[in-house]
């Protein structure tokens, strides 16, 4: 029996030490933050497309994630109806379906959107101008710097 009683012992004494480990890794939360400062179309596009097939994977993982969009000055043009920030044939005739994908992934999987104030009033925009979720920040570049500071990885497709 005495040796019954350390083999329990023994085995508690590996046990625990997982069990503290493992609610930690099940709460660890995949964070990523998207630079959109520029003013091409399909490099637009495959933005959208990366934030998709990235939220597949962590879906598929049931791996939970914090991903947002940061909107810098000419990547304002795909946050807008209006054509304050410049407007070009591909954004013209594209607009309707990135307004529609970038609408689904902030609306159906929480994706954060956030544009530079400055951006907007370089362009004499204001925040009645933008799509629906869309939060202005102060200044672009500090909030993705404290989004990297808080453990998001920065991304910006080329």
């Amino acid at each position: 029996m005495k040796r019954l009683k350390g083999f329990h012992w023994l085995f508690l004494l590996l046990w625990l030490p997982l069990t503290w480990a493992l609610p930690a890794q099940a709460e660890e939360v995949a964070k990523v933050v998207y630079h959109v400062d520029f003013d091409d179309t399909n490099r637009y596009s495959a933005t959208l497309t990366s934030i998709n097939n990235m939220l597949n994977e962590y879906e598929n993982q049931f791996k939970e994630y914090d991903v947002s969009i940061v909107f810098v000055g000419l990547g304002a043009r795909f946050i807008t109806d209006t054509d304050k920030a410049g407007i070009n044939g591909p954004l013209k005739e594209r607009r309707a379906e990135l307004k529609g994908r970038l609408s689904g992934l902030h609306s159906m999987r929480n994706v954060k959107l956030a544009v530079c104030n400055n951006t907007l009033t370089g362009f004499g925009m204001k925040a009645a101008d933008l799509y629906e979720g869309v939060e202005v920040v102060p200044s672009g570049v500090v909030y993705l710097a404290e989004l990297q500071e808080g453990g998001a990885s920065y991304i910006k497709i080329q």
